[in-house]
């Protein structure tokens, strides 16, 4: 697995003190989600430690075909999984991101920006997204995921190898970001076709 066990351990956290974490056994595939993020692996090529974390949290994993939302304070609801199997679809045409190093605060969050490596837009994800992933498994593990593609279409990012699937929504221009966000992402983007990367 690429993920870093301490960073995924906090988005399983945050998922579960605020707007539900959500497990799904699809006989035998795991979906784990929280509001902004998807992560998608055989049970078995889960690792202990994100197992354990996960049951510290959850109990224990759903049965085949079984899905539930876990919230701090309250008893797990039981979810159907048709009304969760179409969030985080990652479809429409798609294009390779790079991971630059700079990061953007707004309104006391912290964001990545990401590249497009064919036409340079800079657009903003989670800086939480990035520490969940381990940079050394990405680089060195044989299998390393094939890069960060993201589908514009319905604004998520993807990595993945043949062991596991993680998404996560890119940060959208709405109200709340575009005055202060518009002009900086799109004089990043100018700057050169090459990589921001520093």
């Amino acid at each position: 697995m690429f993920l870093n066990t301490a960073g995924f351990k906090r988005l399983l956290k945050e998922a579960w003190k605020t707007s539900g974490l959500t497990v799904w056994n699809n006989d035998g595939v795991i979906h784990i989600m929280g509001s902004y993020w998807k992560m998608i692996a055989e049970k078995k090529n889960i690792t202990p430690a994100i197992k354990a974390a996960l049951v510290e949290l959850i109990d224990e994993f759903p049965a085949k075909g079984e899905a539930f939302t876990a919230r701090k304070g309250e008893a797990s609801q039981i979810v159907l999984p048709e009304k969760i199997s179409h969030l985080f679809l990652h479809t429409g045409n798609e294009e390779t991101q790079k991971l630059t190093r700079l990061t953007y605060q707004l309104n006391g969050k912290m964001y990545r920006i990401i590249q497009s490596e064919a036409t340079a837009k800079c657009r903003m994800i989670s800086e939480n997204i990035v520490r969940a992933l381990s940079s050394a498994a990405i680089e060195e593990d044989e299998d390393a995921p094939i890069g960060a593609t993201t589908k514009l279409e319905n604004a998520t990012i993807m990595w993945r190898n043949t062991k596991m699937v993680f998404l996560a929504f890119m940060v959208m221009e709405s109200p709340e970001t575009e005055s202060k966000t518009k002009d900086l992402l799109a004089a990043l983007s100018e700057l050169s076709n090459d990589s921001i990367e520093i």
